[in-house]
């Protein structure tokens, strides 16, 4: 056995740092001179935390401290940066976990930064700082141009300028000039000169980011995109992180800026924060602000009055980023108004090149009618033939009024005129659900444009092979989305767009489907007239009732029939009502917990919110068990196969985008490919392709036992559970709870107050969205419409069907 490795006795972990560094300087030799100070026997012992009998004080644990070590071992390391080291410090041994050491090596020696503290009951370090220091000696500049990789740069040229200029070449490695005399490359000179002043201040750089709490990844887009004078921009604008890298807010740049000095009313302060408030806007759906509210917003994230903020307007509206918007009257930015002009323009293109004449379209769609042994009511034969008389249309109606119906006579009618039909829709499940009603291959938006490293393949310039296109649940579509989809079209092609204009609007920025309604540029269809008298007759009945501002209530109506309100007040029996139908009612009554039910709340926290569903949900439906060879830990969460999940952004790369559910089907551990230590993944099996995620891009996904009603636009289940409490009152809306009952196809169970539910009936959505694509769209067809004043809705009357009966357990 080898002899047990040393240990920090009677030593506090600060005591530890602070002690004077016992460390021998760094040999300049090598690789192999630098693993020979590395102690001759490990085992299973260095990888165990460091014994320390005198625990650290309080103040100790949360003072900043800096110690010099050295790495010995790297016992765990992730594709983002994050790590977990043994490190020595002269005779002591302990565990550094750090999201922040890249380019360091075994036998580096780095200055760490940071705090004790704990992981899994073993004390270690956590360091928000690990900083490599440059060679002091020629040789090791030697040994560093070797190990830099880089581009065109190998050990020959390292060795060629050792030769050379011997112990001088430490004084010259920034001087191109000079180090071409070794016979080297003016560029190669260059690229050495290049790489070793931006490797001797990144480490200055990376420390001080991370220290003002950016991630790895954050920390690695502000290198690549301000350069190796990343530290002095920073310092001459902090507010330009929060523009230019993903993910940095205001408040970050903000703290930055006061530790440079910069004044709080700084030009380059007001500036960003008038622009950082339009970038936020973006994120709440808008497309612009009229000036007033956004100099009001600005002020209070300012916190400056408002006739102060209002003088740096023209500061912030300069034309480069953003603009004031002669056409809208809105301050956009440049980016958002170019998105809005293009779905404008794309779609004025395709309205000028005409489509069938009325009396052949009518025609083809009796034709189509007696085919498919249909018969359209006389709405649905004008939205019919108005389809085919535009190259582009929208069909617009609540549930069961027959979209869908009307969407199967025009495919039967195009494809009778041998029309390249694209079946389309923004999800996965809702183009399943399309393929399930037309008996034809539906695919997504993303998935018909195709993606290719990163771009879509398809756009302007590579238009789709297709020459028709009948896009369901429109009312999701962002604009970003509709302006990729649409530059795609063909202008010989037609576009025939469906959806339900009274849902939730997109959650990406934009309100498409009401804007092109409401421009009146678009020939537009509305059906009114229900036609349902099933089993989903009782969720068309409370939806339309809804909509209406009623409740779905009395409830003698339903009988308990594909509608039930269990009007429940305290959160915990709210919970437990949830979990008693997922766990014992529905699935007596043949329903599939995972798959067949889709549980919505109408925000993430709160006693009934997303995060505490998931959380009860996943413990009664799928508990992850400790040792089970089925469950992993990344992060924080335990996944277990089985586990219903949710992507939460688009990744081209996977193919896998924003919204999409699917199902762990595998979990395990792979080796890492620099140590050979195992790290966990997860494989998740989405409707049309499985994906894997390990720790870096473990925050793509989440849970989805339960989501918001935003994110569940586009998905239809054939039961819907609505849970909704009083602390989420103010996020009660009309759309919001007329879209959760619609994305019920067989059974809808709303459980909450009767207070929150007269809330939410009664409660129009009154915080409207700011976009400019309803005027642009005029201004491209050149004329000046009456905008619509709103969409009238009938409250049918019909006697209600069944599917599940739910006796109260």
């Amino acid at each position: 056995m080898p002899p047990a490795p040393a240990v920090m006795q009677q030593t506090s972990p600060a005591a530890v740092l602070n002690q004077p560094s016992r460390l021998p300087p760094k040999a300049a030799t090598g690789l192999a001179a630098l693993r020979s100070s590395e102690p001759d026997d490990y085992d299973d012992d260095d990888y165990a935390a460091p014994e320390v009998s005198e625990a650290p004080k309080q103040a100790e644990v949360e003072a900043d401290l800096e110690a010099k070590v050295r790495i010995r071992r790297v016992l765990y390391s992730a594709e983002d940066g994050y790590r977990v080291m043994l490190v020595t410090k002269g005779k002591d041994k302990f565990k550094v976990i750090t999201n922040f050491a890249q380019g360091t090596e075994i036998g580096d020696e780095v200055m760490i930064r940071g705090k004790w503290g704990t992981s899994r009951g073993e004390r270690v370090f956590n360091a928000v700082a690990v900083v490599g220091e440059m060679p002091r000696s020629a040789m090791g500049v030697v040994y560093w141009i070797k190990k830099s990789k880089i581009p065109g740069v190998g050990a020959a040229t390292a060795d060629a300028l050792g030769k050379h200029f011997g112990v001088r070449l430490i004084d010259v490695v920034t001087q191109p000039e000079i180090l071409i005399e070794a016979d080297i490359p003016l560029e190669k000179a260059k690229a050495i000169a290049e790489a070793w002043l931006t490797n001797a201040m990144r480490p200055e750089t990376v420390a001080f980011l991370a220290e003002h709490g950016l991630n790895s990844r954050q920390i690695k887009n502000v290198m690549e995109v301000l350069g190796e004078t990343a530290r002095q921009k920073i310092a001459e604008n902090p507010w330009s992180l929060s523009e230019l890298i993903e993910g940095v807010g205001f408040a970050t740049a903000d703290r930055i800026g006061a530790i440079e000095g910069h004044a709080k009313d700084s030009p380059l302060r007001m500036r960003a924060g008038l622009r950082h408030t339009l970038i936020a806007a973006k994120r709440d759906g808008h497309c612009g602000l009229p000036v007033d509210i956004l100099v009001e917003k600005a002020a209070m994230l300012l916190q400056h009055p408002k006739p102060i903020v209002h003088k740096y307007l023209d500061l912030a509206l300069d034309g480069h980023a953003a603009v004031l918007d002669e056409e809208t009257g809105l301050a956009v930015s440049l980016k958002v108004r170019a998105v809005e002009q293009r779905v404008a323009r794309d779609l004025a293109r395709l309205l000028n090149c005409g489509a069938y004449e009325h009396d052949e379209a009518l025609a083809a769609i009796r034709l189509a009618e007696t085919q498919m042994h249909i018969t359209l009511d006389p709405s649905q034969r004008e939205a019919a033939v108005n389809a085919l008389t535009h190259a582009v249309s929208v069909i617009t109606g609540g549930p069961g009024t027959g979209k869908s119906t009307t969407q199967k006579v025009i495919v039967q009618a195009l494809s009778n005129f041998k029309r390249d039909i694209a079946l389309v829709a923004p999800t996965g499940r809702a183009a399943k659900r399309l393929a399930e009603v037309s008996g034809r291959e539906a695919s997504t938006c993303h998935r018909l444009l195709r993606v290719q490293e990163g771009a879509f393949v398809h756009d302007a310039h590579n238009p789709f092979p297709n020459n028709w296109f009948i896009v369901d649940e429109f009312s999701m579509v962002d604009v970003d989305l509709a302006c990729s989809f649409i530059q795609a079209i063909a202008s010989d092609s037609g576009l025939t767009i469906v959806g339900d204009v009274d849902q939730l609007p997109s959650v990406g920025a934009g309100q498409v489907l009401r804007d092109l309604i409401d421009s009146g540029v678009i020939p537009t269809s509305r059906l009114e007239v229900v036609h349902r008298q099933g089993n989903d007759s009782a969720i068309v009945t409370a939806a339309h009732r809804v909509n209406n501002g009623l409740t779905p209530l009395p409830a003698d109506v339903y009988t308990a029939k594909g509608f039930k309100v269990m009007p429940i007040e305290q959160p915990e029996e709210i919970l437990g009502k949830v979990i008693s139908l997922l766990k014992d009612v529905l699935p007596a009554r043949g329903v599939d917990p995972l798959r067949d039910v889709h549980v919505m709340t109408p925000m993430r926290p709160r006693e009934i919110g997303v995060d505490k569903l998931n959380e009860a949900i996943k413990a009664a439906l799928n508990p992850a068990i400790e040792d089970d060879p089925n469950s992993v830990t990344i992060g924080k969460t335990t996944y277990t196969v089985g586990d219903r999940i949710m992507q939460q952004r688009n990744d081209y790369s996977k193919g896998i985008f924003n919204g999409e559910v699917g199902f762990v089907c595998h979990v395990g551990h792979r080796p890492d490919e620099e140590n050979g230590k195992p790290l966990p993944f997860i494989v998740v099996e989405y409707p049309e392709a499985k994906a894997t995620y390990g720790k870096s891009d473990i925050e793509d996904i989440e849970l989805a036992y339960a989501t918001t009603v935003h994110k569940s636009q586009g998905c239809e289940a054939p039961v819907v559970i609505f849970a909704a409490h009083r602390s989420q009152m103010f996020m009660l809306r009309r759309n919001l709870f007329y879209t959760a009952i619609t994305r019920a196809k067989q059974l809808c169970v709303v459980i909450g107050a009767d207070e929150c539910i007269e809330r939410a009936a009664a409660t129009i959505d009154l915080d409207r969205r700011y976009t400019g694509l309803a005027k642009r769209l005029q201004s491209e067809m050149a004329i000046e419409p009456e905008l619509d004043e709103g969409l009238d809705h009938m409250v049918p009357a019909m006697v209600p069907g069944g599917f599940l009966q739910i006796d109260e357990p």
